[in-house]
């Protein structure tokens, strides 16, 4: 049983790579110095505070709308009690007992298009009171997961507006290592068939920086359906856990650095039932000499 390593070159890049931008416009009023190139945040770490004020004010004014809306309704409710007591002596003082009104009529005795006015003009009060304190909670910049900042476009007393980069972040938890293989060794190749599972094993070299006994270990994960524009060949995914050996278990490991041209030894399938022979063996058709009975053949 022979398992072969197929050699291969790729790059490293990042599975998480975002461009931070505001959703709501303002003066940067605080930074955190974590924020800044090279440094490290967690998730949900705040890293900038847009000046809150005004979309603070604008909040208090949307509750103000909400509750005249309210109280209109609590009004249109009294009335909508004194219109169903007046309709009811137009109906006892009808002859034969027949209601003498239609049910449009019915309808704007009873107030029902003023209640419905006011109903909606109640949803609207509220929408825009949760639009307001949404664009207050936006005014709070968080890191969107661990992250490592690679740029930062603003600091502290900064004017921005909405859609504007304020930096980028690439997580942390994860990078990949983009190889080519010729499409041929693809069969020997095991990728996972589900999220939890893990693929067949990689180790990751850098002989133009790292010392040769060093080594970052992964996985293959996806196989790219398209090939290489250029080389015409696979492209699969590899991931490495924490790329940057933040861990105590990565001690003396060194870090992937993003855009770097790596050498990946994947350990394909094992090969059941075989002989390995050294290549000079070979002759013609694929043909070696073997001693059969003191004969060669």
């Amino acid at each position: 049983t022979f398992e072969p390593i197929i050699v291969a070159t790729g790059n490293v890049q990042p599975v998480e790579d975002v461009t931070l931008s505001p959703l709501v416009s303002g003066q940067i009023i605080r930074r955190d110095p974590a924020f800044t190139p090279g440094g490290f945040v967690k998730k949900n770490q705040v890293l900038l505070q847009i000046d809150p004020s005004d979309y603070r004010n604008t909040l208090e004014l949307r509750k103000s709308e909400l509750q005249q809306s309210q109280t209109t309704l609590d009004t249109e409710m009294g009335r909508q009690q004194i219109a169903e007591q007046d309709l009811e002596l137009i109906t006892n003082d009808a002859l034969f007992g027949e209601n003498p009104l239609s049910e449009e009529e019915r309808q704007l005795v009873l107030r029902k298009p003023q209640l419905n006015a006011v109903k909606a003009t109640i949803v609207g009060a509220k929408a825009s009171m949760d639009q307001a304190r949404l664009n207050l909670e936006r005014t709070t910049i968080r890191a969107p997961f661990d992250a490592h900042i690679l740029s930062q476009n603003v600091t502290e007393g900064s004017q921005v507006a909405q859609g504007d980069n304020l930096g980028r972040l690439v997580g942390t938890k994860y990078y990949w290592v983009t190889a080519t293989v010729p499409v041929s060794k693809l069969q020997w190749l095991r990728f996972p068939e589900k999220d939890t599972e893990k693929g067949a094993k990689v180790h990751i070299k850098n002989s133009t920086d790292w010392s040769p006994d060093l080594y970052r270990e992964g996985y293959l994960d996806k196989q790219i359906g398209a090939l290489d524009g250029q080389t015409r060949l696979a492209r699969v995914l590899i991931k490495v856990a924490d790329p940057l050996a933040t861990g105590t278990d990565l001690n003396g490991k060194p870090k992937l650095m993003i855009g770097t041209f790596v050498e990946v030894n994947i350990q394909a399938n094992a090969i059941e039932n075989v002989v390995r022979l050294k290549r000079d063996y070979i002759r013609s058709n694929n043909t070696v000499w073997v001693m059969k009975d003191r004969k060669l053949e």
